[in-house]
């Protein structure tokens, strides 16, 4: 089955053509191939040199370079990026879905300060009483935790309040 994904993921990345909106599918694909350790060095390649892809996608595209150990590629896509949270919804994306995304490359690069603009931002985000998919929840979750290991100490203490009911949880 993983074999047959990963065929069929390099062969829709080596077809891609740029249309309107679609430069972030092809950089989420290659990232998922460079986690499934196949990376395709050529499509990310291409897609690096193409004009005017979104800040999503550049952060995207760093996040795999960097898995790969193109750590210089990565940094200077990032460098190219802005932390931002735009209100549009593309992809069963969301704004906060994709600053987790950002945040979660600014971890895999190492780069403190972003991170923390960002994760403050998300967190500020997170707690607010809004409707957010489960994937937004999801991968603000996992980019706050990514976060958390790399930043915090060890542990976790957090105090929570829903309506009137309060709560406190500790965990080494």
């Amino acid at each position: 089955f993983k074999n047959k994904w990963i065929q069929y993921q390099k062969s829709q990345a080596k077809n891609w053509r740029i249309n309107q909106q679609n430069d972030f599918a092809q950089a989420y694909r290659l990232y998922t191939l460079a986690c499934a350790e196949n990376p395709d060095l050529a499509s990310m390649n291409r897609l690096r040199e193409t004009a005017q892809i979104s800040n999503e996608t550049k952060l995207r595209l760093a996040a795999t370079y960097a898995l790969i150990g193109q750590k210089s590629i990565a940094t200077a896509l990032a460098a190219n990026s802005k932390i931002e949270i735009e209100n549009k919804y593309t992809y069963y994306g969301s704004p906060e879905r994709n600053l987790a995304m950002s945040l979660e490359t600014f971890v895999i690069l190492n780069q403190k300060q972003k991170a923390f603009q960002a994760a403050t931002i998300l967190a500020n985000k997170m707690s607010k009483a809004q409707w957010m998919s489960t994937q937004t929840t999801a991968y603000c979750l996992m980019a706050m935790s990514k976060f958390a290991k790399t930043n915090g100490a060890k542990g976790i203490h957090i105090s929570y309040k829903q309506g009137a009911k309060s709560e406190q949880i500790q965990s080494k």
